[in-house]
């Protein structure tokens, strides 16, 4: 009836399929695999010791192991992250299809319940463009953060604390009813879900992010390459 009044269409159509993909779960499995994949890239060179001393040391003595070296790490992290992400999804989609045969690509988004939060009546294939696009951007954030912090902190048992305060806690506290962290809900970016892509907050959550992701990684070249 809303829709009816503000003069936009919705089709009827079995929408059941559709929410279980658009209001997927945190995956706890995609995140685990980017963290252990992507943790020990400098990691590694701080533990290996030599009579030399750490074997980062040695590695960044050579021509090409300061800013080539990062550069290339960086690369391949990117590379890595944006494959294991689309996997994990093209995996999730698959299921569901097999499930739910989904269809009716050009419905618009509002003929699924709950789906009204966007203030365009796009269709169900624009949407899935930018969810898709969102949770790959997630996933290179996260990957980027778990990259820098390597650098930085040096070792797993710091490495870790510093990404759960980052990505997990808010969600924590946004759980026992802080209403005010969903705000900073890294896995609500994560999961790419509706009610935060349709708001404000959410775009302006995901730049902050992105943001955040540039500095710490030129801190992290800054502290790899002097």
């Amino acid at each position: 009836d809303n829709i009816e009044k503000i003069g936009e269409t919705a089709w009827f159509l079995y929408d059941t399929g559709w929410k279980k993909l658009l209001f997927s779960g945190f995956d706890w499995t995609l995140y685990a695999v980017l963290i252990i994949l992507i943790s020990g890239t400098f990691v590694v060179e701080f533990d290996k010791k030599s009579s030399s001393g750490s074997f980062s040391n040695i590695l960044r003595s050579t021509k090409h192991g300061r800013n080539k070296t990062f550069i290339k790490k960086l690369i391949l992290m990117l590379i890595s992250t944006i494959l294991c992400t689309v996997l994990w999804n093209s995996i999730d989609y698959i299921n569901i299809d097999l499930s739910y045969n989904l269809r009716e690509f050009s419905a618009p988004i509002w003929s699924i319940e709950s789906m009204n939060v966007f203030a365009n009546n796009i269709t169900i294939g624009q949407y899935l463009v930018v969810m898709y696009v969102t949770k790959i951007l997630a996933g290179i954030c996260l990957g980027t953060l778990v990259y820098s912090l390597s650098s930085i902190l040096k070792r797993y048992i710091s490495v870790m604390p510093a990404l759960v305060s980052i990505t997990l806690i808010p969600s924590l506290f946004a759980g026992i009813g802080m209403s005010m962290f969903k705000k900073v809900d890294f896995t609500l970016f994560f999961r790419a879900v509706p009610a935060f892509l349709g708001n404000s907050y959410g775009i302006v959550y995901i730049y902050g992010c992105f943001i955040l992701c540039v500095a710490i990684t030129f801190f992290a070249r800054r502290l790899w390459v002097k």
